[in-house]
């Protein structure tokens, strides 16, 4: 038993001993560090583990940070807008825009008036309705905002009424069919009344300035033409000056009572509406 154990203590030795006789060792008097002799720089000492890899995203506590998240799929609404941009990129910016335009309008010359006698003095009808046409020019700001002189005709049976302004628009740039709306205002006047008091020119003035709202849809024809549909309502503050009855055709004025002729000789005033509906051909460039 002893030989035994002794026998088994000279093999463990000896295998340890051939075990440090393979790993060279630094010849004395060597820094720390130094590699051993037959060793490549950074490899890791006998028996020593390597460090580990540093993280490659942030970390707290030696948790990893998780990937970010991805972008957010466009909805139904964004996209729309998105592919109405594109279609509409392709006219640019517009600067400059006439258009001419005409339809039927209904006049009222005493709207918020009952007594018509004010204003006319019974010898024009106070409302009628016919035709119009218009033309207007201007500038495009931005291709949503428009502002420009406005001109209008309507012509009617016993007279016709002018108006001259300008209006300011706001358009609403979504395609090939853009909503529009305007505000306006300017100065109206009646015309051809001096055949209603027998040939005496100017007997009668009617005078005064209106305020429009408006509003439509343009159809765009290319790049440069545009169609369109719209309506239209304005409200008039209307004045008559005074005119002396001695200065009328007798022939006309012979059977005016005499409160006709205080009136006559009295100023008017009176506040009347319009209502159109139009068709307007424009070119914008």
């Amino acid at each position: 038993m002893g030989r035994l154990t002794a026998a088994v203590t000279m093999i463990l030795l000896t295998s340890s001993g051939s075990v440090w006789a393979q790993t060279p060792m630094p010849p004395p008097g060597t820094p720390p560090g130094t590699p051993a002799p037959g060793t490549l720089p950074g490899t890791p000492a006998p028996g020593t583990m390597p460090a580990p890899a540093p993280a490659s995203g942030p970390t707290a506590g030696g948790l990893t940070a998780p990937d970010p998240m991805p972008d957010p799929e466009p909805d139904e609404t964004d996209q729309q807008l998105d592919d109405a941009k594109e279609e509409d990129s392709g006219r640019g910016l517009k600067w400059i825009y006439i258009d001419v335009e005409g339809g039927y309008q209904y006049v009222d010359l005493n709207t918020f008036e009952a007594d018509e006698s004010t204003l006319t003095v019974g010898f024009v009808k106070t409302n009628s309705s016919g035709g119009f046409v218009g033309v207007g020019a201007g500038l495009t700001l931005g291709r949503i905002f428009t502002v420009g002189p406005r001109f209008r005709a309507g012509f009617f049976d016993d007279w016709q009424i002018f108006t001259v302004g300008g209006d300011i628009g706001f358009r609403i740039p979504i395609g090939l069919v853009e909503p529009h709306f305007s505000l306006g205002g300017g100065y109206a006047g009646l015309g051809s009344l001096s055949d209603a008091l027998g040939g005496v020119s100017d007997a009668i003035n009617i005078r005064g300035g209106y305020g429009r709202v408006g509003g439509g849809l343009d159809f765009w024809l290319g790049n440069y033409v545009t169609l369109g549909l719209g309506a239209s309502w304005e409200f008039m503050g209307l004045v008559r000056p005074g005119v002396d009855p001695a200065s009328l055709n007798p022939e006309t004025t012979s059977d005016l009572s005499e409160a006709r002729r205080n009136i006559l000789a009295a100023e008017g005033s009176g506040y009347g509406s319009t209502i159109s509906a139009l068709a307007r051909l424009g070119v914008q460039f």
